[in-house]
């Protein structure tokens, strides 16, 4: 009966690793004009140096796409978030923050922003899809920036956070949906 298990765990694990190794190079190969694009058109920045933002400027003059992928779940790539964000808002007039959020979250954060209600930014983020931002300082320090950097802004310079997610916390959208209702409910009469 041993023996048996331990063939058929071979077997399984020799039928994953032949898949993944299957896959990766099925993904080389068909992407390989996109691998050395990639590589030749990136920067990196060890998390220890400052970002200068110049190749990034240079890329946006001649309008080519600007790519930013992130670890979750450190403190630096959310403060790397912050900078890239204000950069762009104050240096290239970007005024909207697509995010991992669903349309709810995002409302609630862009109120959140306009007032400071702590209670909103709690509200937005109880549910929030990326797990590590649901309970991490970090994630919450990023939005409080964010929130004292608005209050700052001239109203021509003001951004939103647009939520591009599916609905993650059914509750707050049947919640802020009601108030609509009731809202409208209330216009009515």
């Amino acid at each position: 009966m041993l023996k048996v298990t331990l063939k058929g765990i071979s077997l399984l694990i020799l039928i994953v690793v032949l898949l993944y190794g299957g896959f990766h190079l099925w993904e080389y190969c068909t992407g390989s004009k996109y691998i050395a694009y990639l590589k030749e058109n990136s920067e990196t920045v060890p998390l220890d140096k400052t970002f200068t933002f110049d190749q990034l400027d240079v890329d946006i003059e001649n309008s080519k796409l600007v790519l930013v992928g992130e670890i979750h779940g450190f403190e630096e790539p959310q403060k790397f978030d912050y900078e890239l964000f204000t950069h762009l808002n104050s240096n290239h007039n970007v005024n909207q923050y697509y995010a991992e959020l669903d349309f709810v979250q995002a409302i609630y954060l862009n109120r959140y922003l306009e007032n400071g209600d702590e209670e909103l930014l709690k509200a937005a983020l109880r549910k929030w899809g990326v797990y590590q931002g649901r309970r991490n300082k970090d994630y919450y320090e990023k939005f409080y920036k964010f929130q004292k950097y608005y209050t700052e802004l001239d109203e021509a310079s003001k951004f939103i956070f647009l939520g591009v997610d599916k609905i993650q916390d059914l509750g707050l959208t049947s919640k802020y949906l009601s108030s609509l209702v009731n809202s409208a409910a209330d216009t009515i009469i």
